[in-house]
């Protein structure tokens, strides 16, 4: 049993109304990379087989963009083009999955051959077309990705016209960073104030008391305070109206 001795005092509580529940912060920083750190490079070199070169492993601004282990495949027979990918979290904050994966219309381009129309590059299973045909895809399912932790691996498939055999991708890659509201753990139970623990005769239990800040709302008459206190077994020391 706890024994509360409550001060009525200016203070922060409202009586009268239902206190207000903690607040999960919401996302608050939205994280965006691009530029060599979100460019994949592809050359063609034979029926099914291809070269890739993705950020190197010392790329560390924002999200990202890095190749899976394996599964990145060219079938000529269909000239598609399977990139497999993830995207590695290098910030020091969670982030909010899935992120964001969006190659503007100007995020293509062909090296080989020269002059070739960039139509000839064209998205197949991206999750959206946005305005401006961006195309997105979003990766890494639901959740928080951790600092330093790269997503689940995602394809992305494009068609290759003939005659490209070499070309680029420059992703925009997004993320909503969370700030870290990790609770930290007690290693023990704090002691308690030894001048506040009050022990009736003759009875086993201990009370704690302690002192809090009330304050009613204006509308709120004596005897509803009177009631609310006798109910709460409830002690005024001070009232800072008077």
């Amino acid at each position: 049993m706890i024994n509360v001795l409550m001060q009525l005092a200016c203070g922060v509580l409202s009586a009268g109304a239902e206190p207000t529940n903690a607040i999960v912060p919401k996302p608050d920083l939205t994280i965006t990379t691009t530029g060599e750190c979100a460019k994949a490079r592809y050359e063609i070199t034979g029926p099914t087989s291809l070269t890739t070169h993705f950020p190197q492993a010392g790329c560390t601004i924002g999200l990202v963009v890095l190749q899976a282990d394996a599964g990145t495949t060219w079938d000529g027979s269909t000239r598609i083009l399977t990139l497999r990918m993830r995207i590695r979290n290098t910030t020091s904050q969670p982030i909010a999955l899935p992120v964001r994966l969006e190659l503007p219309v100007n995020g293509k381009g062909i090296v080989t051959p020269d002059g070739t129309s960039i139509d000839s590059i064209v998205p197949l299973n991206m999750d959206s077309t946005l305005a401006d045909d961006r195309k997105l895809w979003l990766l890494g399912g639901t959740g928080t990705l951790p600092p330093n932790t790269p997503s689940v691996v995602r394809s992305l498939t494009f068609l290759v016209k003939a005659p490209v055999t070499q070309g680029w991708f420059k992703f925009v890659s997004q993320g909503e960073e969370i700030s870290d509201t990790t609770w930290q753990v007690l290693s023990g139970v704090p002691a308690l104030d030894t001048t506040k623990v009050v022990q009736r005769p003759g009875d086993t239990a201990k009370l704690y008391r302690t002192e809090a800040i009330l304050r009613f709302n204006a509308s709120v008459s004596a005897a509803a305070k009177a009631a609310f206190f006798a109910t709460n077994h409830l002690t005024v020391l001070v009232d800072c109206t008077r």
